[in-house]
């Protein structure tokens, strides 16, 4: 199975610093999902957009540190998780595979920033919207009270096949007098309004060529994305251990070994009897 495929997060700033832009393209690593977890156009849209609002939050996570994403939706009943990297390497999954269209989404919506040991900050937020993107709109703009827009969206094939998954975060991080472009942050606020209909696809296709709303873009950063499981062999034994000595022992009498599937990926990692007695002497 192929771990990883290009895709990119950029971030700039425009109108002279005053405002800042986050603009993912996530289209293969959404199809790549989608395949892997064999979801119907329903569970695919929700996920692709899933994976694209997790690549925007990791904007703010640097070196080892990594974001996760939960949604818990009641109405209709599903859960997304996401996990996004500074390193750029996305995970997801949302269950169930097979839902209905979905109209409305009323749940909580959960955040953690991780460092390399331990959360850095964590975030809790009741949504009760029309979309995802509505939901993530609340999260990054309204709750701040700040100005911006936020648009996530995913398209598809009449196949099924995702053939477009991204979005933006574009927000005035300045003060209330305008800049040397003449951009005051009300003024700012009227430029937003054709993005509200754009097509998503068109705006990012402005920023890869370096402008928006009439200003140029000083690149701050770009990352490579990929998608792809940090799951691994080891990490299952340290989970093992965690057990304690004496539950290790008892998965040796029954029943024999330990076999752990990945939530993510479906990775099923097999840890035998052998192995298992070595995890439970070296506690």
């Amino acid at each position: 199975m192929t771990k990883a495929v290009s895709g990119a997060l950029v971030q700039a700033l425009l109108f002279d610093g005053n405002a800042r832009i986050l603009a993912v393209i996530a289209t293969n690593q959404a199809e790549a999902n989608r395949h892997h977890h064999e979801l119907n156009s329903n569970s695919a849209m929700l996920a692709s957009e899933g994976v694209v609002a997790t690549l925007l939050m990791s904007a703010s996570t640097h070196q080892k540190e990594k974001i996760l994403l939960e949604i818990v939706g009641t109405v209709p009943e599903f859960t997304f998780s996401g996990e996004a990297t500074a390193t750029g390497r996305v995970r997801a999954r949302v269950h169930p595979k097979d839902m209905d269209t979905v109209s409305s989404i009323i749940g909580q919506l959960v955040t953690i920033k991780w460092g390399e040991h331990e959360a850095l900050h964590r975030a809790v937020a009741n949504i009760d919207h029309d979309s995802l993107e509505a939901a993530i709109q609340s999260y990054f703009v309204e709750s701040d009270n700040s100005i911006g827009l936020v648009r996530i969206g995913a398209e598809l094939l009449d196949t099924g096949e995702v053939s477009f998954a991204g979005g933006f975060v574009v927000e005035w991080i300045g003060g209330d007098n305008p800049s040397e472009l003449g951009v005051s942050a009300d003024q700012f606020k009227e430029l937003l309004k054709p993005l509200y209909t754009e097509r998503i696809s068109d705006v990012i296709s402005q920023v890869a060529f370096g402008s928006l709303m009439g200003s140029e873009l000083e690149l701050l950063e770009r990352r490579e994305v990929s998608l792809g499981c940090t799951c691994s062999l080891s990490k299952v034994e340290k989970t093992l251990q965690s057990l304690g000595a004496e539950e290790v022992r008892s998965l040796i009498v029954d029943p024999g070994q330990a076999d752990v599937t990945c939530h993510f990926c479906g990775t099923t990692y097999h840890v035998g009897p052998e192995r298992l007695v070595e995890l439970a002497d070296d506690l």
